[in-house]
């Protein structure tokens, strides 16, 4: 008789070996993708540190010096867009074995507004800035103060009053109630919060930071609801409370059926993801450098100062989340 396939070594012509073949070539063509997109993303980190490095570079530069360094920041980010394209194949491919970076946002941009910002800080004075609520007016200084994006471009907590709003945070509904834990009403909440962003397209992380200012850490008079037409509802952002008015703002969720928390948190995200979709900061939602002292968000000049300190905290419960920042630069 002829030699068994387990006398011959276990090669089996018609069986074993074949498929062997197969899975190494498998793992062959697998091990190529991933050492190919590990290139890529080393080449996509070496432009975004180069950016950040740049960024660094802006406080304090004036004229061709500014100039260069903006021109280079775009020139890296076209090239950086042309890697992630290239990239782009091995998603599907290689998700859950590779860490890929945010493909369609950048970590750092520039959006170039035409108004000077001497131009635009005449302009904020006139619109009845605030400070610390109420009726406090805000000086010219105080403006300056807040409103120069030069002060805050490499600070760790005001960065994220760039945080581009319409970037998926990456973050889960566990690290979102990590650092929703004893605040009042919106404890255990990251649910509501990471709902919006995947309805809405709002970051997440900023949702929370928002809420938490606006309802005084989950116990203010908004979020623990208020008697209106037979219902009660709630306002977890803020929203048409222009100046303190309670009552329009009280009003506007009964309007829109915010009758519970998790209503107003994703119906809140829904209201900044139409009402504001051109304004993709925070610095933009309060300044409005496109077109000065119109459909800004708030009159306190400490409005996006005080929520970035809070998305800054939030970022620090959710280690790897994605961070996409867009600065502002003025004509």
């Amino acid at each position: 008789a002829g030699l068994t396939g387990c006398e011959s070594g276990g090669k089996d012509p018609g069986g074993a070996g074949v498929a062997g073949k197969g899975m190494n070539g498998a793992l062959a063509s697998r091990k190529a993708d991933q050492d190919a997109a590990k290139g890529l993303i080393d080449e996509i980190n070496r432009y975004d540190q180069e950016n950040e490095a740049l960024i660094a570079g802006l406080k304090g530069a004036g004229g061709s010096q500014r100039d260069d360094i903006l021109r280079q920041i775009e020139e890296n980010n076209r090239r950086r867009q042309e890697l992630c394209e290239q990239l782009r194949p091995y998603v599907p491919k290689l998700s859950g074995s590779i860490v890929f970076p945010d493909l369609d946002n950048p970590p750092y941009q520039l959006t170039p507004f035409p108004s000077g910002i001497q131009a635009a800080l005449d302009i904020q004075t006139t619109v009845r800035p605030t400070k610390n609520g109420g009726d406090n007016t805000a000086s010219r200084e105080d403006v300056w103060q807040y409103m120069n994006p030069d002060s805050y471009y490499t600070d760790p907590d005001q960065r994220f009053q760039f945080l581009n709003l319409r970037s998926r945070s990456g973050a889960t509904a566990e690290q979102i109630n990590a650092a929703l834990s004893g605040k009042g009403a919106l404890d255990s909440m990251g649910h509501a919060f990471i709902a919006a962003e995947e309805t809405y397209g709002v970051n997440a992380l900023y949702l929370a930071a928002h809420a938490i200012w606006e309802t005084s850490h989950g116990t203010g008079k908004f979020i623990l609801g208020n008697y209106y037409e037979g219902k009660t509802v709630y306002n977890a952002y803020g929203i048409a409370a222009f100046d303190g008015n309670e009552k329009a703002a009280i009003k506007y969720a009964y309007e829109q059926e915010w009758f519970s928390v998790e209503e107003a948190i994703t119906g809140g995200g829904q209201f900044i993801s139409e009402r504001f979709s051109g304004q993709r900061t925070l610095y933009e939602m309060r300044w409005n450098p496109a077109n000065p002292g119109t459909h800004q968000y708030a009159t306190d000049v400490k409005w996006a100062y005080g929520i970035a300190s809070i998305v800054s905290k939030m970022y620090s419960f959710a280690p790897g989340a994605n961070i996409s920042l867009v600065y502002p630069v003025y004509g």
